[in-house]
């Protein structure tokens, strides 16, 4: 009796031992398995972030500058001016600064900064009303102004637009100006034009430009938005593994103590 209660007792440890030992061996091999599987969704995240289209993924980028040199006299908006600028990549128009000003005080006027088609090298169809800008945001001295974006525009790498300053009223005569400089090199300024009082004329050669500065948001490539929803899809997953795991091991544990 003492002899069977000796082998009972060594084969209950012996049992209860290989228990414990399949409770470690099934933590060190969730354990590896999280750390692969957390490699790999870190790798893919960041893949999806590095690869996102040029120049980078929702940085917005000066595509057009020329607001680097100071300012050589203003032109009144009633002439009807117009700056093109060409897309270098596909992605949304989300930041424009103008040098502009408002020669009197008026809290009710206002004029709006619209975006055109190109057609020909001429302003062609009005595209959008990005932003209103009030004649309380001027001063009575050119200064570059943000203007306020209510509305963005994606656009199109390698097709030129237009931004055209409009809808000023009846008092644009006296109250507002857009300021012109002489800068042809300027980022995205090389080869576009300028419209001024019906009149197309080539930035550099014949006409002096408008200070303007344009900045573009890119539009991540299909391939980034898959890699970096993987990757995404990946860490969801790994967090309700392990939510998994945690319950297996608690059923183990559970199982073994009521053993």
């Amino acid at each position: 009796m003492c002899a069977r209660a000796g082998v009972d007792s060594a084969f209950a440890t012996s049992v209860k031992m290989e228990r414990y030992a399949d409770v470690d061996v099934f933590k060190v091999g969730t354990s590896m398995a999280f750390v692969r599987s957390l490699t790999l969704s870190v790798l893919l995240a960041v893949a999806g972030v590095m690869i996102g289209a040029p120049p980078g993924l929702a940085q917005p980028t000066v595509i057009y500058d020329s607001t680097g040199s100071s300012g050589l006299g203003a032109d009144n908006l009633t002439l009807g001016l117009a700056e093109s600028f060409t897309a270098p990549f596909t992605g949304v128009l989300s930041g424009v600064t103008l040098g502009v000003a408002a020669l009197a005080n008026n809290t009710a006027a206002s004029f709006d900064v619209a975006l055109y088609s190109d057609s020909n090298t001429t302003p062609g169809s009005a595209l959008a009303i990005l932003g209103t800008v009030p004649a309380t945001l001027l001063s009575t001295t050119s200064s570059l102004v943000s203007v306020p974006i209510t509305q963005t525009y994606g656009l199109t790498a390698g097709t030129r637009y237009w931004i055209a300053l409009a809808n000023y009223g009846s008092l644009a005569s006296s109250f507002f100006t857009w300021e012109y400089v002489s800068v042809a090199s300027g980022i995205g300024v090389a080869g576009e034009y300028t419209f001024y009082d019906g009149e197309v004329l080539a930035i550099g050669n014949d006409a002096n430009n408008h200070q303007m500065l344009l900045t573009e948001t890119a539009i991540p490539e299909p391939a980034s938005l898959v890699v970096l929803l993987s990757g995404a899809a990946g860490l969801l997953g790994l967090r309700r593994r392990r939510g998994i795991d945690g319950q297996h091991r608690q059923q183990r544990q559970g199982g073994r103590h009521g053993g």
